[in-house]
């Protein structure tokens, strides 16, 4: 199918189904050109795209929604890894939910103690 039909099907712009094949989650047929060259995108494209959105929601990078379609498609037992990697996944949010409280409680350290009428504002004046 053209760019045309894909992003109308999948809801993505072309300009983010071209991103998504410059960086390798969905790969349009190399071998089969339209007479007037066009990329011909496959099937696969689409069910790609579709399970994208989903993914990113869930918090997953493009690298490893990339990764994850790539194993569900080469293995037999595609899930057989899944809850290890879903256990990762919850530990690195952990740590940055971690991190932005930490953030979040600096913030509120610096509020209790700003009135607005800062004349020298400083890196060191604001870690307390």
């Amino acid at each position: 199918m053209l760019i045309g039909e894909l992003s109308r099907r999948s809801g993505f712009s072309r300009d983010t189904i071209r991103f998504y094949e410059k960086v390798g989650l969905i790969r349009a047929d190399r071998t089969i050109r339209r007479t007037n060259n066009y990329k011909d995108y496959p099937e696969a494209a689409l069910t790609r795209l579709r399970y994208t959105q989903p993914l990113k929601k869930l918090g997953f990078t493009l690298k490893e929604i990339t990764a994850l379609l790539d194993q569900f498609e080469q293995s037999t037992t595609p899930c057989r890894h899944l809850p290890d990697q879903l256990t990762e996944k919850l530990t690195r949010l952990d740590a940055q939910i971690a991190e932005l409280q930490r953030h979040q409680e600096q913030i509120r350290k610096v509020l209790t103690v700003c009135d607005g009428t800062c004349t020298d504002v400083s890196v060191s004046s604001l870690c307390l």
